[in-house]
């Protein structure tokens, strides 16, 4: 197997698309480099549990924010992946539950202060207008993601525990 991932792997390195798109740095491409980077180390996150993975989820969520502005759509991606992480674990037990609704949002906050310290030590035009922040963090809409990211997630955490799951299992 180990062959046709490396046969797989020069085929893409050497596709006449992919090395014509490679000679033009646009915005897009950073986003979907910073973007997909930060996707998977936190997956590794909640696979491993290793706090270099937050770092790494932090880091390259401020650069895809920094890239585009759209990429802040990931902060409420994070919290609808660690709520079906916990959806698609067999513990009946509610404490282990509750513990791991806490360990995601403590990851997730940290997650986000390591994202905005990245932002803000990139774009330091921020310490003259916060604003900018907003603006970055929010997509460019006056109601920032990060709101209704956080009532979503409330709700289906009470939905977890006191529920049993129900509006998630419907």
């Amino acid at each position: 197997t180990i062959h046709i991932a490396l046969w797989s792997t020069a085929f893409m390195a050497l596709s006449p698309i992919l090395l014509g798109i490679s000679q033009i740095l646009n915005p897009d491409a950073l986003l979907w480099s910073f973007g997909s980077a930060s996707l998977f180390s936190y997956f590794a996150l909640l696979r491993f549990q290793e706090k270099k993975f937050l770092f790494f989820s932090g880091i390259f969520l401020g650069l895809a924010i920094l890239s585009k502005y759209t990429a802040s759509f990931f902060l409420p991606f994070f919290l609808l992946i660690s709520i079906l992480s916990l959806s698609f674990k067999p513990t009946p037990d509610f404490t282990v539950i509750l513990d791991q609704i806490q360990k995601n949002l403590k990851h997730f906050f940290f997650i986000f202060f390591i994202t905005v310290t990245t932002i803000v030590f990139f774009l330091p035009a921020i310490w003259l207008k916060p604003a900018i922040l907003i603006n970055l963090l929010s997509g460019g809409t006056d109601t920032p993601f990060i709101f209704i990211t956080l009532a979503t997630f409330t709700l289906l955490s009470l939905d977890c525990v006191l529920f049993r799951g129900y509006l998630l299992h419907f």
